[in-house]
């Protein structure tokens, strides 16, 4: 898994290469050798995971913007404020807050990462 996900980031380095990556590197060729010896499901789940992964620095990013007590848990008012500082509409916050409460497995009035990021 590891290694896909390492690859899924890889991959769009060595096509794209940087100013400095212009030291006569074949990436055709490089790139040819590396997909070569991946299957097409391998290659597939590869992309899936760099994407998967993508999305969970997104979600834990958004959860520490919200979690403002450095917690590790979000609370009601966390999650208002953080609503508020969006600009939401005050009659939308709390059928939102709601929402995102109904994942409390735990019925302990806040949400830890594994909560949020069922979402």
């Amino acid at each position: 898994m590891v290694a896909g996900c390492l690859l899924g980031i890889l991959i769009p380095k060595l096509i794209m290469g940087s100013s400095s990556d212009n030291h006569g590197v074949n990436r055709a060729a490089t790139m040819n050798n590396l997909i070569g010896s991946l299957s097409e499901d391998e290659l597939k789940l590869m992309l899936v995971d760099a994407e998967l992964t993508e999305f969970d620095h997104k979600v834990d990013k958004m959860f520490k913007k919200i979690d403002v007590d450095n917690s590790g848990y979000i609370d009601k008012t966390e999650i208002k404020k953080y609503l508020v500082d969006l600009g939401i509409e005050k009659e939308e916050i709390d059928p939102l807050v709601d929402k995102l409460m109904a994942q409390d497995k735990d019925k302990n009035d806040k949400l830890d990462i594994k909560e949020f990021n069922v979402m």
